[in-house]
């Protein structure tokens, strides 16, 4: 789900879900900072997409993971407050033992940079050291900006020019195209 909202907010305001209500779109770091052409491209918006959803996805299942084979894992708490003691599950073979002992030595250390890079990023960010709120966008190449006012109102008129063209073309379309454009409405109402 979190892909499907992700992604149309980046294809209508190159910006994220949460990176919308704060009025931040996302824009190319240009040297010429009065370059008029500031969308993001179709592969930034793929990118932008991917480091949105998927890198955080991975890092829950890394999480998770290494909460399971350290025997760490806090879901594990029982009624009453009573901790399940079982030991963490054992590795079968050579191979797999190997990496679990590799990922339990080393996890800690790349998730203590992973975490502390998102902070260095942030705590440069809020104090004018850095144009990038975080690693991820510095990869990109993107910045986050404030939107203006005529911006804000550009924007509009682009959305609703595409609303109007997509629900157009369902007119006339029988009691399919009332159902496509009442399920757009409610779509467009939530989002």
């Amino acid at each position: 789900a979190s892909f499907f909202v992700e992604r149309f907010y980046l294809l209508n305001y190159d910006s994220s879900f949460s990176e919308n209500f704060y009025t931040l779109r996302r824009s190319p770091v240009t040297k010429n900072p009065k370059d008029g052409n500031t969308s993001l491209t179709t592969a930034q918006r793929w990118r932008s997409l991917a480091f949105l959803v998927l890198v955080p996805y991975i890092k829950a299942k890394l999480d998770g993971w290494f909460k399971r084979i350290s025997g760490r894992d806090d879901e594990e708490i029982a009624e009453f407050g009573e901790v399940d003691r079982s030991a963490p599950p054992e590795a079968s073979n050579k191979f797999s033992y190997i990496l679990h002992k590799l990922v339990l030595t080393m996890y800690p250390y790349f998730n203590l940079t992973y975490e502390g890079a998102l902070l260095v990023y942030q705590i440069a960010y809020m104090h004018d050291y850095s144009r990038y709120y975080d690693w991820f966008l510095h990869l990109q190449g993107i910045e986050l900006k404030r939107m203006l006012l005529p911006e804000l109102m550009e924007q509009q008129k682009r959305v609703q020019a595409k609303r109007n063209l997509f629900l157009k073309r369902w007119y006339g379309k029988g009691i399919i195209g009332l159902f496509v454009r009442v399920i757009y409405r409610l779509y467009n109402g939530i989002f």
